[in-house]
């Protein structure tokens, strides 16, 4: 599942229209996440319905178990420091990181070994997340299979729901 790759696929077969006997402005897409539903916007854009966060652990899949607030939680271990984690899933696993300061890490490094960390048996995205203010967030995303990427759809989602769901 990858959001944005739902979005250009979406894009694609709506622009090919003109060749189709059946014209609509809503698509519903076989994914093996389910049926995702992508629409046309009166702008022209394309809207995609990322359907509900996966909150339990073994439908992520993680190893990480609940925490009080509903989302699966955990410390992982890089470099002698025990980093903060949060697992959502959106269709596929991710693991959420809030640091204090993006710049003080070796983000790339950290994303390519957690990507492979054993709480996540399928591998997962990584985004490690700053909390600039309640409405703003800095986050450097790491897909699994990919490397850095400068977003992620899918990523937005469960950075959203896991800083929601804290408070945050």
């Amino acid at each position: 599942m990858c959001g944005n790759g739902i979005r250009c696929f979406a894009r694609f077969i709506i622009d090919q229209q003109d060749k189709l006997e059946n014209m609509t402005d809503e698509l519903l897409i076989e994914t093996k996440a389910g049926l995702i539903k992508a629409s046309l916007l009166s702008d022209k854009r394309i809207s995609v319905d990322m359907g509900r966060p996966y909150l339990n652990p073994a439908e992520i899949p993680t190893l990480f178990k609940y925490s009080v607030n509903g989302i699966p939680h955990g410390y992982v271990e890089m470099e002698n420091k025990s980093l903060e984690a949060y697992a959502v899933g959106m269709g596929n696993p991710h693991m959420t990181v809030p640091i204090k300061e993006l710049d003080l890490l070796p983000l790339e490094y950290f994303g390519r070994q957690l990507e492979h960390n054993v709480n996540f048996p399928e591998k997962t995205n990584v985004h490690f997340v700053q909390l600039l203010s309640r409405k703003k967030l800095k986050v450097f995303v790491w897909e699994r299979g990919c490397g850095a990427t400068p977003a992620c759809g899918t990523g937005a989602c469960a950075v959203h729901v896991a800083f929601y769901l804290n408070g945050l």
